[in-house]
């Protein structure tokens, strides 16, 4: 298949929707590709542009929603199967498509590429979470109510702001992202889809024990935009590689470091998946 005719499917990571995306694609405009932005169902029923958040379907989620902004909880099996199907559309159209996934997203896209083999050329794991359980205590109903206060409500959209400015996003893309992020049902969306963290990687240790990773596997770690970041990065790095050196793939994975880049890299380094894409 030749690069003009390939479908590279970007999945991302925690709320992250299209738009994100689109300092990347703009690199790629002549590239001849297709891309498709898979924005996961929890997304895109939550932060579809202008829509009220959905009513939640079941007892459990009821009552949760009632107590946390009517909260669409990102589903492990709900999600998987969707992106299964995704690709799997895909793949009957245009052949085998390269899976992209940031962040959270990389979950899902690993375990897609582990479930769908022969619908998968190639994984690409961008700024992606290892899937390893943590202790960190999940700050999931407080932290809303906090960040809601006037005074850090205000501190937080001068930052946001302030981060927008430095990338190539449109304005009006820049309204909608803030609008989203400075609301507290947006917060409260991004908490709860934390709290789900242990149990999607528990979820794909599970998988990898069943479905050995068959596709070319490239990991990409950001290195900070100061000394201070970039040296706490390196003990990522260091985990990267050891969780590299244990994925048992019959093509070696690479590890690509990106210096001067946050874990937003489609935003601080646009080239960036330009860049993976050609090696």
């Amino acid at each position: 298949m030749s690069k003009a005719s390939e479908t590279v499917v970007l999945v991302g990571g925690l709320a992250v929707f299209g738009p994100f995306w689109e300092p990347s694609l703009a690199p790629l405009q002549t590239s001849g590709r297709r891309f498709v932005v898979a924005e996961r169902t929890a997304i895109r029923r939550f932060f579809a542009e202008d829509a009220a958040p959905a009513q939640a379907t079941s007892p459990a989620q009821s009552q949760s929603s009632a107590q946390s902004d009517q909260v669409l909880w990102a589903d492990w099996e709900t999600e998987v199967s969707a992106l299964g199907k995704l690709v799997s559309e895909l793949a009957d159209e245009s052949g085998p498509v390269i899976l992209v996934g940031h962040s959270m997203g990389g979950f899902l896209a690993e375990a897609v590429a582990r479930t769908h083999p022969a619908e998968v050329a190639q994984l690409i794991l961008l700024e992606a979470s290892l899937p390893a359980p943590t202790d960190w205590p999940l700050p999931l109903f407080w932290l809303p109510r906090v960040l809601s206060l006037k005074p850090v409500s205000a501190i937080i959209k001068h930052f946001l702001y302030r981060w927008l400015s430095r990338y190539d996003y449109p304005p009006e893309v820049s309204e909608r992202i803030a609008r989203i992020y400075l609301s507290r049902p947006g917060v409260t969306q991004i908490c709860a889809e934390f709290s789900e963290f242990n149990h999607w990687a528990r979820e794909l240790q599970s998988l990898c024990q069943k479905f050995p990773l068959q596709v070319p596997v490239t990991a990409q770690v950001s290195l900070g935009a100061n000394y201070p970041i970039s040296r706490a990065d390196r003990i990522w790095v260091d985990q990267w590689r050891s969780h590299l050196r244990g994925l048992e793939t019959s093509i070696p994975p690479r590890l690509v470091l990106w210096p001067r880049a946050t874990h937003m890299v489609m935003a601080s380094v646009p080239e960036a998946l330009r860049e993976l894409l050609s090696r």
